[in-house]
């Protein structure tokens, strides 16, 4: 997976969301949820220019793993940045 991401890093095309989506669902299944958080944090560097599916399921894989505080964190940092639209999409946190 790292490798992977390193070479989307290198690349010049605008990476969509949904590649991300993925990547952070992958590390959140194999525990790594702290390289998620990485990914994310360092978006910007993707060519990735909307990255609201990627905060999205990041905050509720966070919610599900019960990192509150981080995902709350995380919500304060990123809900009214230009690149994250946090109201299109509720989570589900049943």
């Amino acid at each position: 997976m790292t490798e992977v991401i390193n070479h989307m890093e290198r690349d010049l095309c605008e990476c969509k969301d949904l590649v991300f989506v993925a990547a952070i669902k992958t590390y959140g299944r194999a525990g790594q949820l702290d390289e998620a958080v990485s990914l994310f944090k360092n978006l910007s560097q993707f060519n990735c220019v909307n990255w609201t599916q990627s905060y999205n399921t990041l905050v509720e894989i966070m919610v599900e793993e019960s990192r509150l505080e981080d995902a709350c964190r995380l919500f304060v940092e990123h809900c009214c940045g230009w690149e994250v639209s946090s109201r299109i999409r509720g989570l589900n946190l049943d």
